[in-house]
């Protein structure tokens, strides 16, 4: 075939919509041995970053990727700013074991930096993404991430010993491993299946997508403890007026070990909702929470479904539920505030095959025996009791504790209207139309100044 041929073919096959070097370029990868600057980029083909080389990418920059990776084995600095954040759009970007962690005492390593995200990013690294709008999937199979004052509104799943604060959450993440998170706002609530996570100072929402069967008593919670072991402590809970079904606060799946202190988990009241839910839990410490307004303050054990460890309610304030606790098990309880404005129901029911609850040392809310005896029902002891309130069950959080409920205040250093690329583009064109005709209007005054003839003369 001559030049002129071949010319032709390749312009109707390109006039055709047909990828004429997409299915050659998937067969090149581009390899980076030396430090490099991107500025905006549209990829052909995967690149990797190699051991040793940094690649560094502009503020403002738009990287295409067109379904194609970027490899970092070496290190990848993206840092934008607030006017200027850096696009990642339709591939992956994947950090290695061999990638430069990010030091925050230097400043340096692999870092994303104001950007918008709307692609997948994986990692088995340590890298820093911090004051950025994740719209993407977002996986972490190992490695210490660090993610910091984040919009996350794309799917999220983290293991490995990650580090998470500062962020919004509009999607239910999944976290595992070693994982800390704290002061973040979580509308969908959380998934925790690791073997140390820790949740801390964040307002969580029982979320409206279930995680159980559908003939589970409670579907939603806000945090739901698969597996695992889980430090939960210095969080508010909520549960929305509009959820569907039965919520917890807490869920605990089977074997799972918890400590869960210095929480408000109030306002869980729609019929058969618990502040803390949990079947055959393992070894659970539940100790200076509120626990208030719902309609089982704690749900632990279920028919043949008894815990398999031991169980200590010590120092909390279960108060104005319709039942303080209910479950197939044996508890200790001790120096609690336990008493509700509902009388006639039990503030401990509990029968659990002649076994007795051991709840002495607890406040009832009055002293008078009698009175006590008739809010219990089941085998309880209860003698000796308090007769007065315990000072210290109460969590030591306050509203200070917690990042503000509508945005966490790490996002405030982004201008929301930076987030959305369309609305940019709206109100780039209204400033040119605006500019247009601001120019317009001046050069019509100044013709609107001269004789007809178009010429200023002079008296």
């Amino acid at each position: 075939m001559n030049k002129l041929a071949l010319s032709f073919l390749l312009i109707a096959l390109a006039v055709s919509g047909y990828p004429i070097f997409g299915n050659f370029a998937q067969a090149y990868t581009t390899e980076i041995y030396r430090d490099t600057f991107w500025g905006s980029q549209s990829l052909g083909g995967p690149v990797v970053v190699k051991d040793g080389a940094t690649l560094t990418i502009s503020a403002g920059a738009k990287v295409d990727l067109n379904g194609y990776y970027l490899q970092v084995d070496g290190c990848l600095v993206a840092k934008g700013a607030a006017g200027s954040l850096i696009q990642f759009n339709d591939g992956a970007v994947s950090f290695t074991e061999t990638s430069t962690p990010w030091n925050e005492q230097t400043s340096s390593g692999c870092i994303i930096e104001y950007a918008m995200i709307n692609c997948t990013v994986s990692t088995v690294g340590a890298p820093k993404i911090s004051n950025s709008y994740i719209d993407g999937e977002f996986f972490a199979a190992g490695g210490s991430p660090v993610l910091t004052s984040d919009l996350v509104t794309g799917s999220m799943k983290v293991s490995g010993s990650s580090t998470v604060s500062w962020s919004d959450f509009k999607a239910r993440p999944v976290f595992g491993g070693s994982s800390a998170i704290s002061y973040c706002n979580f509308a969908e609530g959380i998934t925790t299946e690791g073997e140390s996570v820790s949740i801390s100072h964040s307002n969580i929402i029982c979320g409206h997508e279930p995680f159980t069967p559908a003939d589970a008593s409670i579907r939603f919670a806000a945090i739901n403890v698969d597996k695992g072991a889980a430090e939960i402590f210095c969080n508010n809970f909520t549960l929305p007026h509009d959820t569907p079904s039965a919520g917890a606060g807490i869920w605990l799946g089977t074997q799972v070990n918890a400590y869960i202190h210095d929480n408000n988990i109030t306002d869980f009241g729609s019929g058969g909702s618990a502040g803390i839910y949990g079947a055959q839990v393992g070894n659970v410490t539940i100790e200076k929470n509120l626990i208030s307004l719902s309609h089982r303050g704690i749900i632990l054990g279920g028919y043949q479904a008894q815990p398999s460890g031991t169980i200590l309610i010590e120092k909390n304030t279960i108060s104005n539920n319709v039942v303080g606790f209910d479950g197939y098990c044996a508890p200790t309880f001790r120096y609690n505030n336990i008493y509700n404005d509902y009388e006639i129901y039990s503030t401990i029911k509990y029968v659990y095959y002649g076994q007795a609850i051991d709840a002495v040392n607890n406040w009832w809310g009055t002293a008078d025996e009698q009175v006590i005896d008739r809010k219990l029902e089941g085998l309880i002891d209860f003698k000796p009791f308090l007769n007065s309130r315990v000072d210290d069950a109460m969590p030591d959080i306050s509203a200070n504790d917690l990042p503000n409920p509508a945005s966490a205040s790490g996002l405030t250093a982004i201008n929301p209207l930076l987030i959305n690329p369309f609305l940019m583009q709206i109100i780039a064109l209204a400033a040119f139309i605006v500019v247009t005709l601001a120019v317009f209007l001046l050069v019509k005054r100044q013709r609107d100044r001269l004789p007809s003839g178009g010429v200023k003369h002079d008296p």
